[in-house]
């Protein structure tokens, strides 16, 4: 498998775990990709705590002050990059 493959079935199975992440913890399941949770008013704080928890355990990620900027984070879409940069330099 190239690299652009194994980065593309990465980003895949990346986007398809938040997803499901999301739609459970909110019950939206209408949300798309890049739908912003927080323009919605879908989500709250706690979901926002809840979400980064996932993407640490899920991905084994140590997400820093610095990351916790709400662009890396308003959408399913932002979520699965943010973990594609962290695991793929």
């Amino acid at each position: 498998m190239t690299d652009t493959a194994e980065t593309s079935t990465a980003a895949g199975r990346e986007t398809a775990l938040v997803r499901s992440f999301v739609h459970a913890r909110t019950g939206e399941e209408c949300l798309d990709d890049d739908d912003d949770f927080f323009e919605l008013g879908a989500v709250s704080s706690l979901f926002a705590m809840e979400l980064i928890t996932f993407l640490e355990r899920e991905f084994s990620l140590t997400i820093d002050v610095d990351d916790l900027v709400a662009d890396n984070f308003r959408s399913i879409s932002a979520c699965a990059a943010f973990v594609g940069r962290r695991r793929r330099p």
